[in-house]
């Protein structure tokens, strides 16, 4: 199952980041629409050799290439997929990232000249501590998990739990501010979910990093 999105907006500017989930539309045939928003998902099934959850994340880098980035064989192991120009299908190249780790919720973005994948562990609606990895190129080598980049003194918001969010993506405003965005999941009470726009700073060294601010 391959999963890709399009809007009305202009959305081609580098780094431009979809995210969605499956379960929160209708899907009809091959296509999926979101309730109460201009959104249309069109689905292939020329590419998936595996198990793939419907969570998926698309990232159209600054040369105007598209991937489509989604957890698979079982949740183990992160694909990292090119798209065709229309953003239809997959062109086939893919790569395997962190094999094993049990990882979703990916977020990419581009800073420092390294790719950076922001993910969450698969702990259900539980909220767990983010991993990090970076590679040169988005073909790799990967390299991580390098730690939790999230950090806190609020004792109610704990960076080894991601401030009780998960990583959604990472939007970079045109001024390059970079925001780390993140859902806050509140199972039993659905309705009272919410959402965590943090900034993101880097170490001398380079290395991101997200503090809690209220």
């Amino acid at each position: 199952l391959s999963l890709t999105l399009t809007t009305s907006a202009q959305c081609d500017q580098p780094g431009y980041q979809y995210g969605y989930t499956a379960s929160a539309g209708t899907l009809s045939g091959t296509t999926l629409t979101m309730p109460d928003a201009d959104v249309t998902i069109t689905v292939s099934t020329d590419h998936l050799a595996s198990t793939g959850q419907p969570v998926a994340v698309a990232y159209v880098d600054a040369d105007g290439t598209a991937y489509h980035i989604y957890s698979s064989e079982d949740n183990l192991t992160l694909h990292i997929a090119e798209l065709t120009p229309d953003f239809t299908r997959h062109t086939g190249r893919y790569i395997r990232v962190a094999p094993g780790q049990q990882n979703e919720a990916p977020c990419l973005w581009r800073h420092g000249g390294w790719y950076w994948l922001l993910c969450s562990g698969c702990t259900g609606w539980a909220p767990n501590a983010a991993r990090l990895y970076r590679a040169p190129s988005i073909w790799g080598p990967w390299e991580g998990d390098l730690g939790n980049p999230c950090r806190s003194d609020a004792p109610l918001r704990p960076a080894s739990k991601t401030f009780l969010g998960q990583g959604t993506y990472v939007l970079t405003l045109p001024n390059g501010t970079e925001l780390f965005m993140a859902d806050e999941w509140h199972p039993q009470r659905p309705a009272d979910g919410r959402y965590l726009w943090l900034p993101i700073s880097y170490t001398a060294d380079g290395m991101p990093r997200i503090v809690w601010e209220e």
